[in-house]
């Protein structure tokens, strides 16, 4: 657990304290909406400004002429007075238009309470080749008509740290055709007491009818997960797992010891379908299947196991909103399986239903509340291979709940250089409600970490 504590306080520290990127240190701002052919002419309005913009242009090998340029740079700045008679260029703002294409805004740029301008022009010239080299042939152009009306409305950001559910919401949102994600995630969980309906038991109470007391349950998962969009409209989403699971007991002597099992998990398959989608609103089908990947062949309780040993069927929905502060989402999914595995047995049928809300505290920092519904219903069929006297695990009778949990996170996306395009969330979920069928080890609280990666920017989401 202290690498990750370490991990956090790295992410953490390298996001909170390393936010002043060059933009922000030169008072800079930049749009850049669709990308330059590097190869075609470039020409300049005519002022000090524009010169040293074309000295940097010229440095990058970039050919500037005035007959027949493919682009333009319109260039305007404003003075202040840095003693009584000497005036000094504090402002410059700027765009950058396609002439080819109908004289289509490509680019916006500005500078404010400008320090040095030779360097701020070299540092937003350096940020436009960096800006377009990460760009594909896929963004659209904007009408210098209407430029500014729409640089007032308030589109989808997916650039925000609340764009994405909290830590452990998978298949929440979707790309562009071509958009990638790479995710990694892990999820801590602790169990404590057990429970029948929402009753603690003690050891001498379990002991009158099982050999063994298990009173403690440890269960890391840690998750790969990948996404792309095969076009606007569908997204593919593939979840892998890796679990560790450790369950403590006690036998009638009151001697310690554990049940231990690890290895990969079933591995899950979405097909994301989008619905609808609006500058606030956005809501998707989930569609799925998950695939018996992990182990189930040793002689294990049933929930040690690593894999259950069919395929289930998954189908849900989520839906998204974003306004300026707030945002939030509902997502409900249920998985059912589709046959009884090898040892004559299958889990019950689990839904699992998610509603959250999300507060941008600052642009790169957002909290996140969450609530979610969980029902698991009894197994069907029966381990014979399971001693049901041994403890209560072994028990197919005790399975099954209905479980509230809360859950609290925090969100971060990073604006730096080096982790740009990605998010890392943190969250903490602990039970208001639990309902056991069955003698089951309860009071299950969870820690869950999200760290997400999109090779291709924000703007394929």
């Amino acid at each position: 657990m202290k690498r990750y504590l370490v991990f956090i306080f790295l992410i953490f520290y390298n996001s909170v304290f390393s936010q002043n990127s060059d933009l922000k240190k030169y008072n800079l701002s930049l749009k850049l909406v669709s990308k330059l052919d590097l190869g075609e002419k470039f020409n300049l309005s005519d002022n000090s400004v524009s010169l040293l913009f074309k000295d940097q242009l010229l440095k990058k090998n970039i050919s500037i002429s005035d007959e027949d340029p493919r682009y333009f740079i319109s260039i305007s700045f404003g003075w202040k007075y840095r003693r009584a008679t000497e005036l000094k260029i504090d402002n410059f703002k700027g765009f950058i238009i396609d002439k080819k294409n109908e004289d289509k805004v490509i680019s916006e740029f500005s500078s404010s309470k400008i320090r040095d301008l030779d360097e701020s022009v070299r540092v937003l010239v350096q940020e436009i080749f960096y800006l377009n080299n990460r760009m594909d042939d896929s963004g659209k152009f904007i009408d210098i008509s209407d430029h500014f009306k729409r640089m007032d409305m308030k589109f989808w950001d997916s650039s925000r740290p609340d764009s994405h559910g909290p830590a452990l919401i998978f298949g929440d949102h979707t790309h562009k055709r071509g958009g990638i994600m790479i995710g990694l995630r892990g999820s801590y969980s602790n169990s404590e007491d057990v429970l029948n309906d929402n009753v603690i038991f003690n050891q001498n109470q379990i002991t009158q009818f099982y050999n063994l007391h298990v009173y403690s349950q440890r269960i890391s998962t840690h998750y790969l997960e990948f996404m792309y969009g095969i076009n606007d409209k569908l997204t593919v989403a593939s979840v892998f797992r890796f679990l560790n699971n450790k369950s403590y007991y006690l036998n009638k002597k009151g001697d310690d010891n554990y049940i231990t099992s690890s290895g990969l998990g079933d591995s899950e398959l979405q097909l994301l379908y989008g619905i609808f989608k609006s500058n606030w609103l956005q809501y998707h089908l989930n569609i799925g299947l998950r695939i018996p990947t992990g182990n189930n062949k040793r002689n294990l309780p049933y929930q040690l196991h690593t894999g259950d040993g069919y395929f289930s069927s998954l189908i849900g929905f989520t839906i998204l909103f974003q306004a300026k502060k707030f945002s939030g989402g509902l997502q409900a999914i249920y998985r059912s399986p589709l046959h009884m595995n090898s040892k004559n047995y299958k889990l019950g049928n689990y839904l699992d239903f998610n509603y959250w809300v999300s507060y941008l505290l600052v642009k790169n920092i957002s909290i996140s509340y969450r609530q979610n519904y969980i029902t698991k219903g009894p197994i069907s069929g029966v381990d014979e291979n399971l001693n049901i006297k041994d403890m209560i695990l072994n028990n197919s009778s005790n399975y099954g709940h209905t479980i509230l949990d809360n859950a609290l996170g925090l969100n971060f996306s990073f604006s730096n250089r080096n982790l740009r395009n990605s998010r890392f969330s943190l969250e903490y979920s602990f039970p208001i409600y639990q309902s056991f069928n069955g003698l089951q080890v309860g009071n299950i609280s969870n820690f869950n970490l999200s760290l997400q990666f999109s090779p291709g920017g924000h703007k394929n989401h």
